[in-house]
Parts: C-alpha cells; sequence; structure tokens
C-alpha cells in the first residue's frame, strides 16, 4: 500500500501544474552580453511571458507543469525552445534566497534571405569534411585596423600574400596552398568577385569592406561545384550583413607609418518596431606608401537595409569604392633588397650591364 501511495503522488505532481518563479538572463554566446528586449514566454494552459531588461535579465512567475514549454527568442537569434523538467540542465547558480538563476545562451542565426545563400557555402566545425577557418566579426573587431583583405587573411595556416607597394594596402594578391587567387572562388555575399576573363580579385575595389562584415569563411584545397570552377586552390566567402540591435554612431580617425590615415563615420539604426534595420558607413584611406609614388587614395561606402517578416526577410546592400593610386608593378632587384634606399625605388624596370645592374 506504501508502494502505491508514493507512485500516485509522483504521478500526480507531474500532472498538476504548480506556480514557480524562473529568474535568469538571456545571454549572446558570442560575446556573453546580455540581450536588451528578448521574450520569454511559458506555453502552457496559462500562457505568460515577459521580456528581459537592459542588462538581460528577467524574472518570470507562471503555474507551470513538467512538460510545458519555454520558449526565448530574439531577432537575429536561434529560439531556445525547453520544456520545465529540463530547466535542471540549464546553467545556473544558486541564489541567497534559495532559489536558482538560470543563463540561457542565445546563439546567432543567418537571415532567412540568406538561407540558401550562407548555409549552402558555410562549413560546420566537426561536420563539414573541409579544411576551414571561420573568422566572426567579434574577431575582425579585435585586430582589423586598415589593411586589404589577402594582407588580413595571410596569418592563417597556409595562407600567404605579397602586395606591390610593400604596405598591404592597394594591389594585392592572395595565394592558398600554393594556387593563385586567380584559382581561388571569393564570393561577397554568394556573389563571384572573380574576373570573368581571368579570374582574377581586385582586391582594392573594395576598400574596408572588413569593417562591415559579418563572417569570413576560408576553405584551403578543392571544393565542390557550389564553389565554381575557379576553386582549385580554395574559396573565400565573405558575408556583410552588420545589422545591430542598438541605435549607434561612431566617428574615428587612425594615423600610421608611411602617413597613413583612416577617417570612417558609421551608423546604424538598431531594430525599428521589431522589423526594420538600416546600416551606414563611409571611409577613407589614405597613404604615402612604402615605394616611391604607391599611394592610395580610398574612398568606401556600405549601405544595407533590411525588413524582417514572419516567413521571410528582404534584404539591401550597396558598396564600393571609387579610388585612386600610384602604381608599382615593378618588384625590386636582388642587389637592391638590402639597400633601404633603393628599395623603396619605383622604376618601370631593372637593366644590366658589364659593370652590374642599373
Amino acid at each position: 500500500m506504501k508502494i502505491l501511495i508514493v507512485l500516485f503522488l509522483c504521478l500526480n505532481y507531474s500532472v498538476l501544474a504548480q506556480q514557480i518563479t524562473i529568474w535568469g538572463k538571456v545571454v549572446d554566446i558570442e560575446t556573453n552580453n546580455g540581450l536588451q528586449d528578448a521574450n520569454v514566454v511559458v506555453i502552457s494552459e496559462r500562457t505568460k511571458g515577459t521580456t528581459t531588461d537592459k542588462n538581460g535579465e528577467f524574472k518570470l512567475i507562471a503555474d507551470v507543469k513538467a512538460s510545458d514549454k519555454l520558449i526565448i527568442s530574439y531577432v537575429g537569434f536561434e529560439t531556445k525552445s525547453i520544456t520545465i523538467s529540463e530547466l535542471n540542465n540549464i546553467s545556473s547558480t544558486p541564489t541567497s534566497d534559495g532559489g536558482v538563476f538560470y543563463r540561457f545562451y542565445l546563439e546567432k542565426k543567418i537571415i532567412p534571405s540568406q538561407t540558401v545563400l550562407v548555409e549552402a557555402t558555410v562549413g560546420k566545425q566537426g561536420i563539414t569534411p573541409l579544411a576551414f577557418d571561420r573568422i566572426m566579426q567579434k574577431d575582425i573587431e579585435k585586430n582589423y585596423t586598415i589593411y586589404d583583405i589577402p594582407k588580413y587573411l595571410s596569418d592563417l595556416p597556409s595562407t600567404t600574400f605579397y602586395s606591390e607597394s610593400g604596405n598591404g594596402i592597394g594591389y594585392n594578391y592572395l595565394s592558398i596552398r600554393g594556387f593563385d587567387q586567380r584559382r581561388i572562388t571569393v564570393s561577397i555575399n554568394g556573389i563571384p568577385q572573380n574576373d570573368p576573363e581571368d579570374h582574377n580579385v581586385y582586391w582594392l575595389d573594395f576598400p574596408d569592406l572588413l569593417a562591415s562584415t559579418e563572417l569570413i569563411q576560408v576553405q584551403r584545397g578543392a571544393g565542390s561545384g557550389v564553389f565554381g570552377y575557379p576553386a582549385i586552390g580554395g574559396s573565400i566567402n565573405i558575408i556583410t550583413s552588420s545589422f545591430s540591435n542598438k541605435t549607434k554612431l561612431e566617428l574615428s580617425a587612425s594615423y600610421g607609418s608611411y602617413v597613413t590615415r583612416k577617417y570612417s563615420a558609421l551608423f546604424s539604426s538598431g531594430l525599428i518596431d521589431n522589423k526594420y534595420s538600416v546600416y551606414a558607413k563611409l571611409g577613407k584611406i589614405l597613404r604615402s606608401g612604402y615605394k616611391d609614388k604607391t599611394w592610395v587614395n580610398f574612398n568606401s561606402y556600405y549601405l544595407s537595409a533590411v525588413r524582417y517578416d514572419e516567413n521571410f526577410t528582404t534584404q539591401f546592400n550597396f558598396y564600393g569604392g571609387p579610388i585612386s593610386d600610384g602604381l608599382g608593378y615593378t618588384g625590386v632587384a636582388k642587389f637592391a633588397v638590402k639597400d633601404k634606399t633603393l628599395r623603396k625605388a619605383n622604376y618601370s624596370y631593372w637593366e644590366a650591364d658589364l659593370n652590374g645592374y642599373t
């Protein structure tokens, strides 16, 4: 009889609703920052919900059963859905009043307008059988300053670059596993950037694009047909959706060696009416150059607008770079490499006579 009573009590506990307090914080798994205005809803007989405060925290009191679901959602992030019984598996810390404080981590998702574009070409660690690296926006913000994309990517394994001007800005060339960039597929938001005639890539046509980049995937080695015919050496996939959920205005100025200057202005509208977002950036890069007459005067603009709907997303991207620069096609003769003055010369050619090179 005692055994039957215990079983009855356990079954009764799981079926009848009970009032509980769910106290926690919704966090961006990449930045570990709290997400303001995230939606937290308990789906039960009496559905109840709330939103997070400026720190990403919330407190929700509801009558729930073990089988009821807790759903946490935020624009631009994967929705998290768990049952009440699974709360014990969530990261938590005990509070001074004997309660529990939960931490719910959300992952950024690819917006619907880029589902085919991105998921078809971006590999997943431990799943995609390819050698590749993924560079996220937070990594770019830490170590990107002014250089063009080949210079920035040259720190990756089996990736090298060289610059005609010697300063990493202007005409730069990238190689992966020994294959030059004519055998590397480069795409921006799924749009091929290789020239249709010679398959080359002219990186100076989109200066300062890294400042508006969300994700870069660099694949080493031949890929599948989705990357296109030049992808013998590898592929570079650049995604430039750089929306922010918060309104911000940034002005910046930088100065470096060889009279390098960079000026930029950035504006983000944040999320408007939970439906619209606008991002805009203007930039200018000036540099005298390491070699003689290899100056650059790069202007850049980037404008992106997005509308989120229930079943799809509409996005427009406009970017470009009106530029002018000095050329430095000819390399330096071997005898002049160690001469600190002569190696900066920008001659159209070098000649040899009986007395040596001129």
